[in-house]
């Protein structure tokens, strides 16, 4: 018998709103979703996905009294067999640890419902076998509003040159132009800092550069000009070892 898979999984950069959305998931389905979020620990984030299907947390002996905890694998255990057609919601999957990921994948795998939330880097295994949504960045006029709200919560004067330099850093993300409101009002703020994966590649530049330079050696070799070729595989030699040398030192966001 063919199992309808129903699952999906939301993907976005940090700050973007798969939290927010989630918590209108749960806010509007109510006892039809149980919500799981992974802070470290795999039993406290199982007990939190038990506790919204009111299964108890401890053991019960013969005579109707609990005992100790269960443990991880009892838990699973148990929110596999109550889970039925509640929609299991799992926020920052990119967090989760490999065990979780794969129970995960057994519940989808059963025909479970699931929703997952994660960053677009670190997914793996089951978000591979169901379709991905990914959240786009709010518009200008959008992240405006939210800056101007943030800053009437904190009675924080802006001028609206100000409201648009913040709303064209920010990105889209809403959780960006909440923090640059607050970092104006702390008087922290810096520009220099970058958020997310916000920056442009060289690899094209040097792709082009090596290009260039490699149809130089290749005129050398045509006329016979043997400085043209030694200088056209000197630097073909040196941009190349560059862009591996490179991959050794910690990435930065650039602009």
């Amino acid at each position: 018998m063919l199992v309808q898979k129903k699952s999906i999984c939301i993907t976005g950069e940090v700050g973007i709103g798969k939290t927010y959305l989630a918590q209108q998931v749960v806010k509007a389905l109510g006892k039809k979703c149980c919500y799981g979020y992974y802070r470290g620990d795999n039993t406290k984030c199982l007990q939190q996905i038990a506790s919204s299907l009111n299964i108890s947390l401890n053991q019960i002996d013969n005579e109707g009294a609990e005992g100790k905890p269960l443990t991880a694998k009892q838990l699973k255990e148990d929110i596999a067999e109550c889970l039925g057609e509640t929609i299991l919601i799992c926020d920052h999957f990119h967090r989760w640890p490999a065990s979780l990921k794969g129970w995960v994948e057994d519940l989808h795998e059963s025909g479970a419902t699931i929703l997952l939330l994660g960053n677009h880097r670190d997914l793996e295994g089951v978000t591979y076998k169901i379709p991905r949504l990914a959240l786009s960045p709010l518009k200008d006029d959008e992240i405006r509003d939210i800056i101007w709200r943030q800053a009437k919560q904190l009675s924080h004067a802006l001028t609206t040159n100000e409201v648009v330099q913040m709303a064209g850093r920010a990105g889209g993300n809403p959780l960006l132009a909440k923090r640059m409101v607050q970092e104006l009002h702390q008087g922290v703020e810096s520009t220099n800092i970058q958020d997310g994966n916000n920056y442009r590649s060289i690899t094209p530049f040097l792709m082009f550069t090596a290009g260039l330079i490699g149809a130089v050696r290749f005129v050398g070799l045509a006329t016979g000009d043997i400085r043209l070729r030694i200088v056209g595989g000197v630097f073909i030699t040196f941009l190349f070892s560059f862009r591996y040398l490179s991959a050794l030192f910690p990435k930065r966001s650039r602009k």
